[in-house]
């Protein structure tokens, strides 16, 4: 703290020195919870600036800054501050510039950032610096001492910072335990490293302050408990609330989640969220006023638990109660908000590791909605079986869920449903989103475009081919398709007319549909549902017993007016019955999920089990399992009996796919791939279906072979079924078309005096330029894969680097310039397989590298990167590689053993920004490393400034090609202290503050 104020007063002495001003920042909050509201009633960080002169001053072209690149990021409009007078501006991101609402267009980060002020001309007047902030607490100077900087748990927006303030904010308490799972009761100390300051604590899952028990000696845990704990020194802020869950003798196999919140937060009758109490409003299934029915918010603690044990995160979030009818239910499902206002606007961590998302801003603790009392896993699987297909999906993970230190058994956790789930994963802006819910409830956004789209098919054909078109243009049909056949297959009874989600990005977006709330689906309302007729049920005009007015079924039968429509939603279903709607793979899946929370059920039951109905045992669990198996064992046949029904065809038939050659081509059959031969499906005879062959570099299509007889020589065509269905497509080899690309160089672990990351470089051996679009690396671990970008090629003779860790490697290769990058795992240092695989999915080329003989056996002090000797040589083999003659390797160039020469850059996808990386390291003494780019050629000057403005030196003044930089600074002649680099080029303007601590 003390440094940090100390670089304060030095910038403050800079800044007053060189610019004499009257207008400082006065006071600032950076994580306002509950303190200060907009005119919009939203509690955003805030700003105070005070005129200390005796003259009012106009503000016009001043400017806020959170980025000491661009100083001028949010410029304040004509507003006149009076002497002696303070103006609030509300840090929130929202960009207002008028004299009652002024709002920047950043906002600040809770745990603190640089805050520059500058006048109209650009000049920087004021300045704080980068500190953190508790909630509900500002920083700033005292009223009679305006050089002095203080915490106040009073803030005062609008006049003078009363009271002395707080120095600094006390140390966090320390456990001499670690959170989490142990086999015996443990004695747990609490202490604090200063002198004269009090640790209060609590075991029921409230915040401990004052009032709260003080800690003088260690206590035994001999049973699962939260404790809070914070630490209070005088003159100082209260220290960070710490919350840790110790788990004794808990024998859990599923991962664990622990939430602590104040009882009163859960159970009390004006304000508890999970009771009935007297404060509530009606709601789902409950006409009569509950609690639990209010969009009330509560701040909780979560602490993550792998199923391993190990601790994954924790942090403040807020909790709220979700779910239409099952909020009913004891057993209540849970929303959990990722915000700032509790500390970190996301959640941290990959939860769900399918996903490869490493943040989320909000999940749900579901309690397994209307299949509360069955099989607890019915959406999961409905999900788990389309996760494959065009369909936003929810992921998964099962959990044991720890309320207050107590059980609160199986929550399904899952990704919850929002413009930031549909911005995550398909990469947009959460704000430019438009989300629907049934009859064009908006969610978000507008239902402008969903409503005029509905006019045009309301009052136009779809039969006719052009209007038709239209519609393609503004919805995802494919995806439509996927949504319904899912559906009808599921037998979801609640749905079209409930639990329907649709959504589109505002750039030229199309609708799409989001699968969620299946739970009536999968037999759930009798074991033999598998017979339901659910095409008929949601193609009724008048709805079946009303569950389905005609809005909700109105898209769906007008598409199907239209001849090409019907023929993709047959032949759709026809797609997906034969691989994920396939019995064995539906019951595998059955079986996977229910051998992972099966383990658990019992300690379920147990906690629950008076609540649930008197059948409700493990048998009844297991009873409930094979009713789902028995649905997937009969579903499709009824299904493809009710598609026969619905629009005539005559049949079905079974048709049998072959190839000439093994592994040299792969078919589709309408969207499907097929790659292993032979196969074998059912279709409809009546629905025509098409077939498509890609051959494999080195392969050739020549012709189908239909029933003993030469068909046709197109490589797409159409075809009617009839009883009897054989096709082969056949394949020749193509000695022109040989693949040339391999892997040349492997680096796997380098040294510390010379870390470039891990990278492996792919060489083309052959005569062609070749497009890598498309194309995937991969290691023996499925879900490590890199995908190329978009218009990467490779020219005869060269090369391409693949890299891990941008930074790392040009700083060790600066000249470099062919490399993609970076792909998000690690190299093994034991060794393992790699393998590139082309846009159809074929292998291209693989390696499985070894530490051992005959490989280049890895030894210390040899931590080069492998290279291939030649290559015209098989790299499959050991002693065909050997340790480059390089210490870094040569990666972009030919391999040491046969040049040394540079190849020339051939990859035409790179691309570059200007940028200027923080310096490292930093602080330094007396040598650092400046890292930066270039977008195209310009006209570079690089220098070093002090805390005056004075230029000390200049690193680069010259003209730059395109591309990455890294340039070394040693200031071993000069002081201690701040010292600021700035880079100029093509009107860039970007600027680092570096600290030399000698």
């Amino acid at each position: 703290m003390k440094y940090l104020l100390f670089l304060f007063f030095c910038f403050q002495f800079f800044s007053t020195a060189l610019l004499p001003q009257s207008i400082l920042i006065n006071e600032i909050m950076s994580s306002n919870n509950s303190f200060l509201t907009d005119y919009q009633g939203d509690y955003e960080d805030w700003i105070e600036l005070y005129n200390s002169d005796s003259s009012a001053i106009n503000l016009f072209g001043y400017s806020l800054s959170d980025d000491n690149g661009n100083y001028r990021k949010w410029i304040l409009p004509n507003i006149i501050l009076s002497p002696k007078a303070y103006l609030i501006i509300y840090a929130s991101g929202k960009n207002i510039t008028n004299s009652t609402n002024l709002h920047t267009n950043f906002k600040i980060k809770s745990e603190g950032e640089e805050i520059w002020l500058s006048d109209n001309e650009g000049n920087i007047i004021d300045y704080l610096d980068s500190i953190t902030i508790p909630s509900n607490i500002s920083y700033g100077r005292l009223s009679d001492s305006i050089n002095t900087l203080r915490y106040f748990d009073n803030p005062t927006p609008g006049t003078a910072n009363i009271g002395h303030g707080y120095l600094g904010i006390s140390e966090d308490p320390i456990f001499s335990n670690k959170a989490g799972f142990y086999n015996n009761s443990i004695a747990l100390e609490l202490y604090s490293s200063e002198n004269e300051s009090v640790i209060y604590y609590t075991t029921d899952g409230s915040d401990p302050d004052a009032n709260s028990t003080v800690y003088f000696q260690n206590f035994l845990i001999d049973s699962t408990i939260t404790v809070k704990a914070v630490n209070n020194k005088k003159n100082l802020i209260p220290s960070k609330i710490i919350t840790k869950t110790f788990f004794i003798n808990e024998n859990t196999t599923l991962p664990v989640i622990a939430l602590s919140t104040d009882p009163d937060n859960l159970w009390d009758n004006d304000v508890g969220i999970y009771v009935d109490g007297t404060n509530g409003i009606p709601g789902p299934c409950s006409p009569e006023p509950k609690n639990y029915n209010n969009d009330w918010e509560r701040p909780v603690t979560i602490e993550y638990y792998e199923a391993n044990k190990n601790f994954g995160f924790g942090m403040e979030c807020g909790m709220k109660i979700f779910g239409g009818c099952s909020r009913t239910y004891p057993l209540k499902s849970l929303a959990l908000y990722a915000r700032k206002i509790y500390g970190q606007g996301s959640f941290n961590y990959p939860i769900f590791e399918e996903l490869r998302f490493d943040s989320y801003e909000a999940i749900v603790l579901r309690n397994s909605g209307d299949d509360y009392y069955s099989t607890y896993m019915r959406d999961p699987l409905m999900h788990e079986i389309v996760n494959n297909i065009d369909l936003e999906t929810l992921a998964y993970k099962p959990v044991v869920v720890f309320l207050n230190g107590k059980y609160w058994g199986i929550h399904n956790l899952r990704e919850k449903v929002n413009e930031h789930y549909l911005a995550q994963h398909n990469n947009i802006d959460a704000e430019n989103i438009d989300l629907l819910e049934r009859e064009q409830w908006i969610i978000s956004g507008d239902d402008i475009h969903y409503a005029q789209m509905i006019e045009f098919i309301e009052n136009n054909n779809l039969s006719l081919a052009e209007n038709y078109e239209y519609v393609a243009s503004l919805m995802d049909i494919d995806n439509f398709i996927s949504y319904c056949i899912s559906q009808i297959y599921f037998d979801n009874t609640d749905w079209p007319g409930h639990n329907i989600k649709y959504w589109r990005s505002r750039d030229n977006g199309k609708w799409r549909w989001i699968l969620y709330d299946t739970d009536f689906g999968f037999g759930f309302k009798d074991e033999e549902n598998y017979r339901h007729n659910t095409l008929t049920f949601v193609t009724d005009e008048n709805g079946e017993t009303n569950a389905n007015p005609p809005w909700s079924t109105f898209l769906l039968r007008k598409l199907l007016g239209n001849k090409l429509f019907e023929q993709k939603f047959i032949n759709t279903f026809a797609d997906y019955s034969n691989t994920i709607f396939s019995a064995n793979i539906v019951n595998e899946k059955i079986t996977q999920i229910s051998e992972t929370i099966k383990p658990e059920i019992r300690q379920h039951i147990k906690k629950w089990g008076e609540v649930y109905t008197p059948d409700l045992l493990y048998l009844y669990w297991l009873n409930n399992i094979k009713v789902l198996k028995s649905f997937a064992s009969n579903r499709l046949q009824y299904v493809r009996n009710h598609f026969i029904e619905k629009f005539q065809l005559a049949d079905t038939a079974s048709i049998y796919f072959n190839s000439n050659i093994s592994d040299n081509g792969f078919i589709t059959i309408n969207q499907l791939e097929i790659k292993n031969f032979p196969w074998s499906g059912t279709y409809f005879i009546g629905n025509p279906i098409s077939l498509k062959a890609y051959s494999k570099l080195g392969y050739n299509f020549n012709h189908w072979i239909i029933n003993d007889e030469i068909f046709s020589k197109e490589r797409e065509i159409t075809i009617e079924l009839s009883e009897r269905n054989l096709v082969t497509a056949v394949f020749e080899p193509d000695s022109n078309k040989i693949n040339k690309v391999i892997f040349n160089e492997i680096n796997y672990k380098s040294a510390e005096s010379h870390d470039s990351g891990d990278w492996f470089e792919i060489a083309n051996t052959g005569e062609d330029e070749i497009d890598l679009s498309g194309w995937k690396f991969q290691d023996q671990n499925d879900e490590n894969v890199f995908i190329f970008p978009e218009g990467t090629t490779i020219k005869p003779s060269n090369y391409l680097v693949i890299i891990n860790d941008t930074l790392k490697f040009i700083n060790q290769f600066p000249s470099v310039k062919n490399y993609l990058g970076n792909f998000d795992f690690k190299l093994s240092n034991e060794g393992e397989y790699l393998e590139i695989r082309d846009n159809y999915d074929f292998l291209v080329d693989s390696v499985t590298y070894s530490i051992i003989e005959p490989w280049p056996a890895l030894v210390e002090g040899n931590e080069n990167s492998i290279e291939l000797k030649s290559s015209d040589i098989d790299n499959s083999l050991g002693n065909n590689w050997m340790f480059s003659k390089y210490k870094n390797g040569s990666p972009g160039e030919t391999n040491s053993t046969v040049a040394t020469n540079v190849i020339a850059n051939n990859v035409t996808n790179i691309d570059y920004t200007y940028s200027l990386k923080q310096n490292f390291p930093n602080p330094f003494n007396p040598t650092t490393e400046i890292v930066y780019s270039i977008a195209v050629k310009s006209k570079v000057s690089i220098s070093i400034y002090n805390i005056l403005g004075e230029k000390i030196v200049t690193l680069v003044n010259e003209m730059k090609e395109k591309g990455n930089y890294r340039v070394s600074v040693n200031l071993s002649g000069l002081a201690s202290g701040i010292y600021f680099c700035k880079l100029n080029a093509d009107n860039f303007f970007r600027t680092r503050k570096m600290i030399l601590a000698k």
